[in-house]
């Protein structure tokens, strides 16, 4: 859209073209258009991850709760927007996407203690994590009864 948006519509014969005014108008309401007309292709854009980009895409990363890592590009940030949030929650996914490590209760349900590798001694678990990542796992997954933290 050029500035010239409006006054393109009048008529050939009117008033206004030719004359000092026309110039006003594509300068002032006009320009004002050209540029929300920037924006809103800007907005539009951004309300789909895969076209999103700078501030739009750290909103999509607000709204599923993954922030933008130090550094991270646009594409970079993008492919994770797209990937993370399709994970599934699973021991095995915390032991490799995460490098959470499980413990479990003993037998006597007096200590805890490091799990193997075999994900059926219990049906309770404990991880020790930060608070960033046990907000991301707790926003981001139904663990309910099955996962605590330490």
């Amino acid at each position: 859209m050029s500035n010239t948006a409006i006054t393109d519509l009048l008529p050939v014969n009117n008033n206004i073209r030719g004359t000092p005014w026309e110039e006003f108008i594509n300068n002032t309401i006009g320009y004002f258009l050209e540029k929300l007309e920037e924006e809103i292709d800007d907005i539009a854009d951004g309300c789909f991850i895969e076209s999103a980009n700078g501030k739009y895409l750290d909103l999509h990363g607000k709204d599923l709760n993954l922030p933008r890592n130090a550094g991270e590009s646009d594409e970079d940030y993008r492919k994770r927007l797209l990937v993370e949030p399709l994970d599934k929650f699973n021991l095995n996914h915390l032991y490799t996407v995460y490098d959470v490590q499980l413990l479990s209760y003993n037998q006597n349900k007096t200590d805890l203690m490091l799990l193997s590798d075999n994900h059926y001694l219990a049906n309770e678990y404990f991880i020790d994590v930060s608070n960033e990542l046990w907000n991301i796992i707790i926003n981001k997954f139904i663990t309910g009864g099955v996962l605590h933290r330490w």
